[in-house]
């Protein structure tokens, strides 16, 4: 067993080291060098770090097997980035990139280390703010990438056909099909859609005044007339709602904003009334299971549920709240949807997604 805490906090170790490499440039500086051997001193020149930090850091990197020396031991050290490694620890790899999400656990760490240990023993919940720009800066990166690679020709045109047909055949007017998205941050998804589809209606709500704000000059900046973007929450009274948000929606989407959420039943309830009769709910979350034993082959499970601890579980124990973490699971949000008034959910696993998966809800 000690052996086994060892290797915990070596890997840990390591993963710490490379978060830092990526941040400043280091891995990407030796991917560049494609596979042939380099010294301390010229990565340190082609990523603009010291030699002393690279000399140290490469330290963590040899010693991890993440690099190998090259060349005699009675030289100075030289070392390889081997190719496969390069393309799951550099942009080299572009959505293969593994190096962002090692950043995640680090600036979560520095955000609530102070400040969750209490929360531990109280159960009171963490607010927003104490997580610091950075972090969610980071948190509109992925979804923001993940968008551009695969929102309008695979997860819409692949994984739900019948909707991207349904946009593509949108009309002006009365006929026109509404779409809605909660949570929709800086408005990726919703400007993505609104470009591919500019006879639709888009609308993006969000809780932050800031996200709102820059999406809604992200679609004045590109010119967009049929999307627009509304701060509001979605728990307000019905008749509040309905003066911000008028009619119904045949397409609402929420990306891996659900299990965040406070009062996630109101806000499914109110989903459900702005829904229209024959339209559809697309939620995205995490692929898990509700019950941790379910999850234990899980490949990421350990990492989902510190983040889901850190993160995700803090957020939605605020002001009371339901709290239902980020790896609620499937049985929980199936459940949850029905009890919404939802009277038919399935499950998909959307195209190209390793992590998540879509309940696509109907009236």
């Amino acid at each position: 067993m000690a052996h086994r805490i060892t290797e915990l906090l070596n890997a840990s170790s390591l993963a710490t080291a490379l978060a830092f490499g990526h941040k400043v440039g280091l891995l990407d500086a030796m991917a560049s060098f494609d596979g042939k051997p380099f010294s301390v001193q010229q990565l340190a020149e082609r990523a603009g770090t010291s030699a002393r930090y690279t000399q140290e850091w490469l330290s963590v990197l040899l010693t991890g097997k993440i690099v190998e020396t090259a060349g005699p031991s009675d030289q100075p050290l030289q070392v390889v980035f081997p190719a496969e490694l390069a393309q799951v620890l550099s942009s080299r790899g572009g959505s293969g990139n593994m190096a962002p999400y090692l950043t995640e656990v680090p600036l979560l760490s520095a955000a609530v280390h102070s400040v969750l240990p209490d929360c531990m023993r109280t159960g009171h919940g963490i607010a927003y703010a104490q997580y610091g720009a950075e972090f969610f800066d980071l948190m509109e990166q992925f979804g923001a990438d993940k968008h551009r690679r695969t929102l309008v020709q695979v997860f819409l045109q692949q994984g739900f056909p019948a909707m991207h047909e349904r946009l593509a055949a949108a009309a002006d007017g009365d006929h026109r099909v509404r779409v809605l998205d909660i949570g929709c941050s800086a408005g990726t998804a919703v400007l993505l859609l609104a470009q591919a589809f500019p006879q639709a209606e888009f609308v993006g709500v969000d809780l932050d005044a800031g996200s709102i704000a820059q999406a809604t000059r992200a679609a004045a900046a590109q010119a967009l007339s049929n999307v627009r973007f509304v701060q509001c929450d979605l728990t307000m009274p019905a008749d509040q709602l309905l003066q911000l948000l008028p009619g119904t929606f045949h397409w609402i989407t929420a990306f891996d904003v659900i299990h965040d959420l406070t009062r996630p039943l109101d806000v499914l309830r109110a989903v459900h009334r702005m829904l229209h009769p024959d339209g559809a709910f697309s939620m995205v979350d995490i692929k898990a299971k509700s019950d941790v034993r379910d999850n234990v082959a899980h490949p990421f499970a350990p990492f989902l549920y510190t983040v889901s601890m850190m993160h995700c579980l803090a957020v939605g124990l605020r002001d009371g709240g339901r709290g239902l973490g980020m790896m609620w699971g499937e049985e929980t949000a199936t459940a949850l949807l029905q009890e919404a008034g939802f009277s038919r959910v399935s499950v998909h696993t959307p195209p190209e997604d390793a992590f998540n998966v879509e309940y696509r809800a109907f009236k």
